[in-house]
């Protein structure tokens, strides 16, 4: 009887070192930072996820960590519900960023830009492979010194989750602004938030034109941009609605 006994015991005590391995197991898997809501997980592949220069994002063409792997071949019209506008000069080929979105019937979307110069690629490049600090990214976007309270927000909410991902991926991330930098080219950053989880994007730029007004869409859509900052935090364009 000892025996029996004995062999339940070992039975119920594995029993229960597997539960909470698997419960160790799902919390650790759900504190990666995946950038995926719940609605995310129960969509079919051929969903539409976001939209990205203009184009519908399928959830199939995007990767465990929100990276969209989407082919695109302009450097202008970045997304059909902003209208762009050339630099003044002195940002020109200089590290600017913008925010701005949109929203239909009920569908909101948020984007942020991060545009870079080579040189300022190639420092970003160089702080994801490192693992910098994100103040330390941020200070080389100017983000500090910048007014506009959402985009400065923005900014640092963007560059925060970069700076969660395994080091493997912020490799990936370097590798793909080294692309451009490389060839002598400038790029962009774009993030996409909305309610399906946060996406990500880096797509070649002319260094010349950035967001400046927003698309007068059919309602109830609507668009804005919340505005545009230099490389000195300096206010290139304010907000327009």
């Amino acid at each position: 009887m000892k025996r029996i006994r004995s062999a339940i015991s070992c039975v119920l005590i594995m029993i229960l070192l597997f539960v909470f391995a698997g419960s160790t197991f799902a919390v650790n898997e759900r504190n990666e930072p995946l950038p995926f809501s719940d609605a995310y997980d129960a969509l079919p592949d051929d969903a539409v996820v976001c939209y990205m220069m203009g184009q519908p994002v399928y959830k199939y063409e995007v990767d465990e960590y929100g990276f969209i792997h989407k082919n695109t071949t302009t450097t202008r019209n970045h997304s059909s519900y902003y209208t762009e506008s050339r630099l003044p000069s002195s940002y020109r080929n200089r590290p600017v960023t913008a925010h701005g979105g949109m929203s239909t019937q009920g569908f909101y979307q948020h984007d942020t830009f991060i545009y870079m110069d080579e040189d300022t690629g190639e420092a970003m490049a160089r702080k994801f492979e490192e693992g910098a600090t994100a103040d330390s990214i941020l200070a080389t976007i100017g983000g500090f010194l910048i007014s506009l309270t959402p985009l400065k927000n923005a900014l640092a909410a963007f560059i925060g989750l970069l700076m969660q991902l395994p080091a493997a991926t912020r490799a990936s991330i370097a590798s793909q602004i080294r692309g451009y930098t490389d060839e002598h080219e400038c790029c962009f950053m774009l993030e996409m938030r909305n309610s399906y989880g946060t996406f990500r994007a880096i797509h070649p730029w002319d260094g010349q034109y950035a967001i400046r007004y927003p698309q007068s869409l059919n309602p109830p859509s609507v668009a804005w941009v919340d505005g545009v900052a230099g490389y000195n935090g300096n206010t290139i364009w304010g907000a327009s609605a």
